[in-house]
């Protein structure tokens, strides 16, 4: 069972994403922010994540870099309401592309589970 990390602070979000993913066959963990999330990482191998960008403390960018560090952890989901972003330089060089990204709202939650599927066969 794929274990997926949901960075969001967005209570309602990450709850109902959770809820759906575990219906899915995924097993979930939460983290309402980016500090948060690197903590669980030390103690848990997740084999995605998936990121808001605006969080309080350490922004989403700030924390996928600060990921990619320590844990050279590059599977990620970026979940964003922001029409304006563009990946930076350090993000396609850790492998991500366009791809990678969901804008908020999602109409059918069924395109995470595709993402997370087709990342994770990407990295088999």
């Amino acid at each position: 069972m794929p274990k997926l990390l949901i960075v969001d602070d967005e209570t309602i979000i990450r709850e109902n994403l959770s809820i759906y993913l575990e219906d899915e066959g995924f097993e979930p963990f939460e983290a309402s922010t980016a500090e948060d999330a690197l903590i669980k990482m030390r103690f848990e191998t997740f084999d995605c994540i998936i990121v808001d960008l605006r969080l309080p403390g350490k922004d989403g960018v700030e924390f996928i870099n600060q990921a990619f560090e320590l844990y050279r952890f590059n599977r990620f989901i970026i979940h964003t309401g922001s029409a304006e972003f563009r990946m930076p330089k350090s993000f396609f060089e850790m492998g991500m592309s366009a791809e990678n990204i969901l804008q908020k709202p999602v109409q059918d939650m069924s395109v995470f589970k595709d993402k997370i599927e087709s990342l994770l066969k990407a990295f088999q």
